[in-house]
């Protein structure tokens, strides 16, 4: 769920023309002999610097700017579900040459309120592709001083007037099934486990058996191989069945076994 999120917001920051280079989810690290730095991680315990702003007309990143929360909403049911609140509070920044704007003493307002107008879309259509039951984006500061961003951020490196540098504060509020955090929804496996662990054995065979129809060629493609065989066992072989023979009312002491598997008569 976090990595699209991180994706989606990506996604809208190249929709305002200003990015050419959009990092994923980044974290500040100490580096040797320097103060933090924005850093993202590759493989294998590598780490790469992502403060090499000019190779880009714009760059930006998305940080954790405090630690998500977890709210159960224990007195709210939808639809018979228990929802979970996600609070993730981040942080945006972006970075661009002055070369790249437009020259005017508006150049970070603009920048900003750009940034933030994208990531507060309403209706998102993330929310289907997470399964959450609402997704809000909730803007909670526009930072437009690039030396108190820069101190923050990235404090080895003074101040750089040849860029606009502007940080985005937001707060995610994501509110999903509990199941669906805990269990994965959208797997189909993990769904039917959470069905079928909220039926008891009597419910199962009472409520549901009842209603398939098995001459339904969907409802057949999803009985397995061994329920076949047990129906198979259970309906056509049943065991051997072993019949008297009478012949005009009198028993003639002989016997009829009938056996399903190879739909045989043998006399005996």
């Amino acid at each position: 769920m976090f990595n699209s999120i991180i994706s989606y917001i990506n996604t809208r920051l190249l929709t305002t023309g200003y990015f050419t280079q959009v990092y994923e989810f980044v974290e500040l690290k100490k580096q040797k002999d320097t103060d933090n730095a924005p850093m993202l991680y590759c493989s294998n315990g590598e780490w790469k610097d992502v403060t090499n702003f000019d190779q880009y007309n714009g760059t930006s990143y998305v940080r954790l700017l405090r630690q998500i929360s977890f709210d159960r909403l224990t007195n709210t049911r939808v639809s018979g579900e228990n929802l979970l609140r996600i609070t993730m509070p981040l942080r945006v920044v972006g970075i661009v040459k002055n070369s790249f704007l437009t020259d005017n003493n508006y150049r970070s307002v603009n920048m900003g309120q750009d940034m933030a107008k994208v990531l507060s879309v309403p209706n998102s259509p993330l929310n289907t592709t997470i399964n959450a039951r609402n997704i809000d984006f909730n803007i909670l500061s526009i930072e437009l001083n690039s030396e108190s961003i820069l101190s923050q951020e990235m404090p080895n490196m003074k101040d750089r007037y040849e860029y606009t540098i502007v940080a985005v504060d937001i707060n995610v509020l994501v509110e999903i099934k509990s199941d669906c955090w805990e269990n994965s929804c959208g797997d189909t496996t993990a769904d039917c486990n959470i069905l079928l662990a909220s039926l008891t054995t009597a419910e199962k065979n009472g409520c549901i058996l009842p209603s398939y129809d098995f001459s339904n060629i969907q409802v057949q493609s999803n009985v397995t191989q061994d329920q076949q065989d047990q129906l198979i066992d259970w309906l056509c072989t049943g065991g051997s069945q072993v019949y008297d023979v009478y012949i005009n009312g009198v028993d003639t002491g002989q016997d009829i076994n009938f056996d399903g598997t190879d739909q045989t008569i043998n006399l005996n």
